[in-house]
């Protein structure tokens, strides 16, 4: 049997259940008394607020590869998604950012599923950073 699609009511959820280390990250990062319910309630500000800095900060330490493949196969999952409030919470939480980071978005490419790649490309042509891709596309 296939997977379900993500539709966009479930990306919080399914994010959350998929990634229980970002209530602990997001306390490391904000402090002890940042309540992700309350201060990310919402798909977008989890993505902005939360996840794009903890993706940000994996991909600049080189740390901890295990969690950047899952986070990537979850974006995978998004961007292969039939819906599309899906597919823009990705393009603007988190590919217009990486796509403007050079260096961010070669260290993210290995990561990458080829329906996510396909949209990194589009980002970079629509904003003319086509040089930020790896070398050789």
């Amino acid at each position: 049997m296939g997977e379900m699609v993500l539709r966009f009511e479930q990306v919080r959820s399914a994010v959350l259940s998929s990634f229980p280390e970002i209530r602990d990250w997001a306390v490391r990062r904000h402090g002890p008394t940042y309540d992700l319910d309350e201060e990310a309630p919402e798909q977008y500000p989890l993505f902005e607020d939360v996840i794009r800095q903890l993706l940000f900060q994996l991909l600049e330490s080189r740390t901890s590869e295990p969690l950047l493949s899952r986070l990537f196969d979850f974006f995978e999952k998004m961007a292969t998604s039939t819906d599309q409030h899906v597919r823009d919470l990705l393009g603007i939480a988190i590919l217009e950012r990486l796509v403007y980071d050079q260096e961010k978005v070669r260290r993210a490419w290995s990561y990458m599923g080829p329906r996510m790649k396909e949209l990194v490309i589009d980002e970079a042509r629509r904003q003319g950073r086509t040089d930020h891709l790896p070398v050789g596309l």
